[in-house]
C-alpha cells in the first residue's frame, strides 16, 4: 500500500535521470524544444507534480492479485494457514458525522445522552461505491448522490422522517458530514454476505 509520496512517475523510456531532466526542461520552456510534441509522446496532459495515491494503490492491488501467496508465507515466523484474500472492485466511502448532525441527534426524543460525537465518528457509516481513477472523482460521485447517503444516515438513527430536516441540501450534507474515500477493499471470509431489507428512500430535489 502506498501511503504518501511526491510527484508523478517519469514517462516510460524517457532516458534515465538525464533524459527526464531534459524532458522537464522542454515541456516547461518552449525555447528548448517542442513541448507539445514531448507532452503528446508522454501520453498527453503530463503533470510532473501530480501525485494520486488512490490510482497508485489500484495498480498495486491489480499487481498483488497475481503475486503468489507463498512469498508472503515465507516471510512469516509461524506458518499458519493464510485466509482466502480476494480483492473487491469497489471503493469505500466513509461518512463521518460532524457537530451539526450530532446536534440534530440530540434533539430527538429518544436520544441516548451517553453517546458522544467522538464515539459516533469512531464507528461511522461505510458505503461501497464503484472504483474511480482518482479520489476527486470518488468524492464527486458521493456528492452527486448525497441525497441517498443523507437519507440512509438519517434512517439509521430515526425511521420517522417527520423528524428529519425539511430540506436535505448538498450544503447541509457537507456541513453535517465529512467524507473519506478508501480504495483498497479485500474480502478474507468464505461466508456469504448477509443482506438486510433495503431502506426505502424518498425522491428528493438536488437543489
Amino acid at each position: 500500500m502506498c501511503l504518501e509520496g511526491e510527484r508523478a512517475c517519469p514517462p516510460e523510456d524517457v532516458g534515465g535521470v538525464s533524459g527526464y531532466e531534459d524532458f522537464l526542461e522542454i515541456i516547461h520552456d518552449p525555447e528548448h524544444g517542442d513541448p507539445e510534441h514531448m507532452i503528446s509522446w508522454a501520453g498527453g496532459g503530463y503533470d510532473s507534480e501530480a501525485f494520486d495515491p488512490l490510482s497508485i494503490n489500484k495498480e498495486l492491488r491489480r499487481y498483488a492479485q497475481h503475486w503468489p501467496m507463498s512469498y508472503s508465507v515465507s516471510l512469516r515466523t509461524h506458518y499458519e494457514p493464510l485466509p482466502p484474500v480476494t480483492s473487491i472492485d469497489r471503493c469505500v466511502a466513509v461518512i463521518k458525522p460532524r457537530k451539526p448532525f450530532f446536534e440534530w441527534l440530540q434533539s430527538l426524543p429518544d436520544w441516548d445522552s451517553d453517546i458522544t460525537l467522538k464515539a459516533l465518528r469512531s464507528d461511522s457509516m461505510a458505503i461501497l461505491i464503484s472504483e474511480f481513477d482518482s479520489n476527486e472523482e470518488a468524492l464527486d460521485y458521493v456528492e452527486d448522490n448525497y441525497h441517498l447517503f443523507f437519507e440512509i444516515q438519517l434512517h439509521n438513527w430515526h425511521r420517522d422522517n417527520r423528524l428529519w430536516p425539511e430540506k436535505l441540501t448538498l450544503t447541509k450534507f457537507r456541513s453535517w458530514f465529512k467524507v473519506e474515500v478508501h480504495s483498497l477493499v479485500h474480502n478474507v471470509l468464505y461466508e456469504e454476505l448477509y443482506r438486510e431489507w433495503p431502506i426505502r428512500t424518498r425522491r428528493l430535489s438536488k437543489k
